[in-house]
């Protein structure tokens, strides 16, 4: 049963193949990128994006740091 189960699937492995390398010789395929930016612009964003958002949450995290701080320190 094993053995049938891996013929099989060798077979339509194959048979996959041969469709797909018959599709890739008819149609070209160009591949359009998604955006014209460089991944290290995409990058640095990101990071401008976190030291923003880590920026904001210890300004609001202040107040109440200062509150429940002895006036003494």
């Amino acid at each position: 049963m094993l053995v049938l189960f891996l013929s099989a699937a060798i077979l339509g492995a194959v048979a996959l193949e041969i469709v797909f390398h018959q599709l890739r010789n008819r149609y070209e395929v160009e591949w359009v990128p998604l955006c014209e930016t460089k991944e290290t612009d995409i990058a640095a964003e990101i990071v401008r994006a976190m030291k923003r958002d880590r920026a904001e949450a210890e300004r609001q995290m202040n107040t109440p740091f200062k509150v429940a701080s002895p006036a003494h320190w």
